[in-house]
């Protein structure tokens, strides 16, 4: 058993930055789940990584599809309570060449780049009900074909909605240096804005 103040003396506010979900929902056994619970003695919050389902090195597929989100945050208040979690969403996305060939990477591209990738090439933004992701392709200067999936307004709504129906602490984003402009007006939308 952990002393919070052992660490922080009673000072300050700790937090906890971890699960990787593709990791831990194919493998049952990783010791993390019980050191979940043994960090949930010890932190205040623990920011719940919910992307990077599908990655550089990956096949081309949404980076937070909102089934697999969904069942990160079910995890994570399995062993958490859920005034503990933030939802951790991604302001990126990923950039694949294809047809795709295993061993191929995948450029990472911001989510307002992306917009400004399917704007310059014309191409439409389609939305997959599925797996409530944006994505497109497009035929670059040398005549390859891309397929981009991203995050935009409606995905991120989506996994605001989460963050309320679950009654978790907030949600947070990486990378904030990437940028996304409806990102402040969301945020005010679904949310009291607080610096913690």
């Amino acid at each position: 058993m952990y002393e919070r103040d052992d660490f922080t003396g009673g000072l300050y506010s700790v937090s906890y930055c971890g699960v990787l979900p593709r990791f831990l929902m194919k493998n049952k056994k990783l010791h993390i789940r019980g050191n979940m619970q043994q960090q949930n003695e010890v932190v205040d919050y623990m920011f719940i990584m919910a992307y990077d389902w599908h990655h550089a090195g990956s096949e081309p597929g949404p980076v937070a599809p909102l089934t697999e989100v969904r069942q990160t945050i079910n995890f994570a208040i399995s062993r958490v309570p859920r005034r503990k979690v933030i939802l951790g969403v991604p302001l990126y996305g990923y950039d694949w060449v294809i047809p795709y060939r295993p061993g191929t990477i995948g450029s990472a591209i911001s989510n307002q780049r992306a917009m400004e990738t399917a704007m310059k090439h014309q191409s439409v933004i389609r939305y997959s009900q599925q797996e409530r992701s944006p994505y497109f392709r497009y035929t670059d200067e040398n005549g390859r074909t891309h397929e981009v999936w991203f995050e935009d307004v409606r995905s991120m709504s989506e996994k605001m909605v989460l963050v309320r129906e679950f009654g978790l602490q907030a949600i947070g984003a990486w990378q904030l240096t990437l940028g996304f402009k409806p990102g402040p007006w969301l945020l005010r939308n679904f949310f009291t804005i607080r610096k913690i």
